[in-house]
């Protein structure tokens, strides 16, 4: 298939197919040479992506109670300091209360709606230094950000009779630095595309997504146990796992090319001479630019993107991509609330989720790819989109599982069903890479790093404000929030159900 015209006097006809590649050469054909770097990077990312995930998933059991002691003593008025021997505590299944309940998911809500500002603004311009800088550069700001940003949630924790707690939701000005955690993971897949040849991709990209399970094992069980001794000793212990997964990523390689990185960010410009008008090379080359140019010149791009309608209908489905991990953490909320389990016990739901989404990453999602290639001869783009739509069916039935008030059987089961639909966004990311050449995926990735945190910011209020209706309706119907789960699954994932890959003599890499 050819090559979308870079021409204005371009327009698609009813016999243009939805899904095109957009900018790979008619001739280029898929490599199949391993990356001379391909087991170093891929061992490297691995490891740092299971310090960094060992250090979140630390972090979420003994912040929530942390939060919800401070909360609860605001509550009933009392005076009492975590963790004192004076006066006792305030027993946890006491602040089990709706309203309390409902004021930490508000807090948490915003929180994670804040945190996905940065994302939004710099997404584009930090892509556009990746693609013409190289990738390691994006993602060392990414992580050093999310580092202070948790370390200054501790510290307005610890000090919480000088800060109000909502004083944590300005931590998410660290995030002003590299971008978050959408920019960071858009940039580690970025590093990996660049290695991986195209047949592989998607089945390492199942591998780099495992490597944070792996940390949920392990962190959730370590995290449990300090909290018998203090909250905080978790938090701290979590920090430090942060810390050094900071410290690996400067051992990681620069991935991208030197001709790449010299002309990738400017050959575009030269082939529009309205827009070189505007935007000339030259000023883009100085170093005095500012940085509004700086961005409109990265927005202007990534005009590849919205050239291909089939592109703009994969990307609009990553909306979903934060839905999963903020489902996740509402649904040991869910079951402490539901089954007056500590928060601790609760927890535990993470491992066991984890677990069922390793097994089905590292052990069957790759044996599905390889049977639907030797068995049903499809191309490693249509093998992506039947996973994608698979994992969907997953999240929509394990979701309403959860939903039914029955007892923790019903909920355990529904977790495991959930977990399994977790491979849709690596096979979606796998498909949307197929289309763009490799000089455009920091600014594809970019492109879906802004979806990813506008669907955060939309959806952790969402599921807090549904949580927190359900806990106003009471009785059985507290898992409200997993039906709203379930229907943002069917409602957003439609464009992988009607949208056509075009066939092989098209041209459609695979």
């Amino acid at each position: 298939m050819e090559a979308v015209p870079e021409s204005q006097d371009y327009q698609p006809t009813a016999e243009t197919p939805l899904l095109q590649r957009t900018s790979r050469c008619d001739d280029e054909e898929p490599t199949t040479t391993p990356h001379p770097h391909l087991t170093r990077v891929v061992v490297i990312i691995i490891i740092c992506i299971f310090l960094l995930e060992l250090g979140d998933y630390m972090m979420r059991a003994p912040s929530i109670r942390v939060l919800e002691d401070i909360t609860c003593r605001k509550f009933y008025g009392s005076t009492t300091p975590f963790n004192s021997h004076v006066p006792r505590p305030i027993p946890e299944h006491e602040c089990k209360v709706a309203p309390v309940q409902a004021e930490i998911a508000m807090i948490k809500g915003w929180d994670n709606a804040l945190s996905c500002i940065p994302a939004i603004f710099l997404a584009i311009p930090y892509g556009y230094v990746g693609d013409r800088y190289g990738r390691k550069i994006m993602l060392v700001l990414a992580v050093l950000g999310i580092l202070l940003s948790q370390i200054w949630v501790q510290f307005v924790l610890y000090f919480n009779d000088t800060f109000d707690v909502r004083w944590i939701w300005a931590g998410n000005l660290f995030l002003l630095i590299g971008g978050g955690s959408a920019v960071s993971q858009n940039s580690i897949y970025a590093i990996v595309a660049d290695v991986a040849p195209e047949a592989k991709r998607g089945p390492i990209f199942f591998q780099v997504s495992a490597a944070a399970l792996i940390s949920t094992v392990v962190g959730i069980p370590l995290s449990w146990l300090l909290m018998t001794i203090d909250p905080f000793n978790a938090l701290l212990a979590a920090s430090g796992f942060i810390a050094l997964g900071n410290m690996l990523v400067l051992f990681l390689p620069e991935t991208l090319q030197q001709a790449k990185k010299d002309d990738a960010a400017l050959n575009h410009l030269a082939q529009d001479s309205h827009t070189d008008q505007a935007i000339s090379p030259t000023r883009a080359k100085s170093s005095n630019i500012d940085l509004w140019l700086l961005i409109v010149k990265a927005v202007h791009d990534s005009r590849f993107i919205l050239a291909n309608p089939g592109l703009c209908a994969l990307i609009f489905t990553f909306i979903l991509s934060s839905l999963s991990n903020n489902s996740v953490s509402i649904l040991f909320q869910l079951a402490s609330l539901r089954f007056h389990w500590s928060l601790a016990d609760a927890s535990f739901l993470l491992p066991f989720s984890s677990v069922t989404n390793f097994v089905i990453l590292i052990g069957i999602l790759p044996v599905i790819y390889s049977v639907l290639g030797s068995r049903f001869g499809l191309r490693p783009s249509s093998k992506d989109l039947v996973v994608a739509r698979g994992s969907l069916v997953f999240h929509i039935l394990g979701a309403l599982a959860i939903a039914f008030p029955a007892g923790p059987s019903l909920l355990i089961f529904g977790t495991f069903i959930f977990a399994c639909g977790d491979g849709h966004v690596s096979a979606s990311r796998s498909l949307l890479t197929s289309f763009v050449h490799p000089d455009q995926i920091s600014r594809l990735y970019a492109v879906l790093a802004i979806m990813m945190t506008i669907g955060s910011m939309v959806m952790a209020p969402l599921l807090s404000k549904a949580f927190s209706w359900g806990l106003d309706l009471g009785g059985d119907r507290s898992g409200i929030v997993f039906l709203t789960v379930a229907a943002l699954y069917l409602v957003f994932g439609l464009p992988l159900w009607i949208i056509k890959l075009p066939s092989q003599d098209e041209g459609i890499h695979g």
